[in-house]
């Protein structure tokens, strides 16, 4: 028997590999051009078949996000279903009717779980999901929002809290991610996780400017290809649109006389890239009533940081043959033409992808 006979058996065993599926272009997105961009590879999204954790402050902008890739994922795939697990009861909140149409998630299509029991998630996962995948069933995309709401196996068999159960959740969150893995790979789902931060204690992370940490196992790091932080810009910048306009209602007042916040951007870093560059930031706006607004601010910081819009002096914008008079008659001529972003996006990520695996 030839070795091309042998080998063409050998293909046929699970677990081989399909050398002719790319999945640095088999990408789930979001309506964000910067997220998408700082994930660094050629597809500019998270790969269908892996895995992403987002880490951040309390009501930073973690479940926002997830929500993000779910609405464009029902934007970009008709058929896609996608499955939130949200371990911390908020699913009533979190996916309502308001938040399903500012993200654009189609609500035939998903199905949240409020459930910490582990055997509810990994266990479903392992069993009902992936026999309906199986079936036919398009499942693309699993959230777990978040890690940290997991509670032990031990926890749970505990008669009393005085009982301390040391490990207990990181073990379990180890073995269920190891017992899901081959699920997530065999049907391409995109899996994103979600956990918390805590303080961080070594004195040498701190004296390199970093004063928190990813609160999560190991296990969950080492599984994971992507891991990302995010939190809110509180800075001046974070309050306004790079025109200056402030994200706030002011014909609407709170008891201290100031306008009504109604939005406000978030930064995302890719802190951890297993399929390329690390370290790249991103920043979107969230509008507390439309989901993620204003992208053609990404597109022009895109743009300009890549060199596809110029800079001839301290006055104009050029782009092409168009030139501009000041950022904001540049920032308007973007935000009324979708095609000419949608060109300069392109160009960004060809001109990037040069630079990519």
């Amino acid at each position: 028997m030839s070795n091309k006979s042998m080998l063409a058996k050998l293909r046929k065993l699970d677990g081989a590999v399909n050398m002719e599926y790319d999945p640095m272009v088999n990408v789930l997105k979001t309506p964000s051009p910067s997220i998408n961009w700082a994930l660094g590879i050629r597809g500019y999204g998270l790969p269908f078949g892996y895995s992403m954790i987002l880490f951040g402050p309390p009501k930073g902008g973690k479940s926002i996000i997830c929500n993000a890739f779910i609405g464009q994922l029902h934007q970009d795939d008709p058929e896609a279903v996608s499955i939130t697990f949200n371990t911390e009861m908020r699913g009533e909140l979190q996916q309502d009717a308001h938040s399903a149409k500012a993200f654009g998630i189609d609500s035939d299509r998903h199905i949240t779980y409020d459930v910490n029991e582990p055997a509810l998630i990994f266990d479903r996962i392992e069993g009902e999901i992936n026999a309906m995948c199986q079936e036919g069933l398009k499942v693309r995309a699993i959230v777990i929002d978040s890690l940290k709401g997991i509670a032990g196996r031990r926890f749970l068999n505990a008669k009393t809290i005085n009982t301390q159960q040391i490990g207990d959740q990181a073990a379990t969150i180890q073995d269920g991610l190891l017992r899901i893995l081959p699920i997530i790979r065999k049907h391409r789902i995109a899996l994103i996780m979600t956990t918390h931060v805590r303080a961080e204690m070594d004195q040498l992370e701190q004296m390199r400017g970093k004063t928190v940490k990813m609160a999560s196992a190991y296990a969950a790091k080492h599984m994971a290809e992507f891991f990302c932080y995010v939190e809110p810009n509180q800075s001046k910048t974070g309050k306004v649109s790079l025109a200056g306009e402030t994200f706030t209602d002011d014909e609407t007042k709170d008891f201290m006389d100031k306008a009504l916040k109604k939005g406000h951007k978030i930064r995302f870093k890719c802190m951890g890239n297993s399929m390329g560059p690390a370290d790249r930031t991103a920043e979107f706006t969230l509008d507390y009533q439309k989901g993620i607004v204003n992208q053609y601010e990404e597109v022009f910081t895109l743009g300009k940081m890549l060199g596809i819009i110029e800079r001839p002096n301290n006055v104009m914008y050029k782009y092409g043959e168009k030139t501009w008079r000041g950022l904001k008659a540049c920032l308007e001529a973007l935000r009324d033409d979708p095609q000419m972003q949608s060109d300069i996006l392109t160009q960004v990520y060809d001109k990037d992808r040069l630079s990519l695996v």
